[in-house]
């Protein structure tokens, strides 16, 4: 994400493009929290545990995007759920 009006719009760039580099990927897996895996294929990942290793070939929902944070629809449905359980 790159904020509005940053105070360095061209270093937020350079940020962003380093991050999102292969180089950056692999900082990023191994300082983050245990578990985190890059969605990159092309970097080693011998830090992230077998579990959170992406497995090839199968299809992942990504839900830290956006269209999967509004979650007024799930909340309807438990609501609807207890309404019949009372």
């Amino acid at each position: 994400m790159l904020i509005n009006r940053a105070p360095h719009p061209n270093a937020a760039k350079v940020f962003i493009n380093w991050l999102l580099s292969r180089e950056g990927q692999v900082a990023c897996q191994k300082l983050v929290e245990a578990g985190r895996n890059s969605l990159r294929i092309d970097i080693p990942k011998e830090d992230v545990p077998k579990h959170a290793r992406i497995i090839p070939g199968a299809k992942y929902v990504l839900l830290d995007d956006s269209a999967y944070s509004d979650l007024e629809t799930v909340r309807a449905f438990v609501r609807e759920v207890w309404k019949t359980r009372r």
